[in-house]
């Protein structure tokens, strides 16, 4: 694994109207971490972007991608 857990992290709280430009985005519950995750924070890395990680407040009411799409395919790609 390649992420540096000993490194300074800061949580920051973004106004939901404001737009993220220049990082790259990784979202997920988080409920876990597991190696999913780390998986898609080194792509992240490879961006030499800042990461900026939306964690979903309430996991159990996202939809299941089973039955409903969370977000459009366009979206997921930008």
């Amino acid at each position: 694994m390649e992420i540096n857990y000993n490194s300074l992290m800061k949580v920051i709280k973004y106004n939901t109207k404001k737009l993220l430009t220049n990082h790259t985005l990784v979202m997920g519950g988080f409920e876990s971490f597991h190696n999913g995750h780390v998986k898609l924070i080194n792509e992240a890395k490879k961006t030499k972007r800042s990461i900026a990680l939306m964690m979903i407040k309430d996991p159990i009411s996202v939809p299941s991608h089973e039955t409903k799409v969370y977000a459009q395919l366009e979206t997921r790609l930008i």
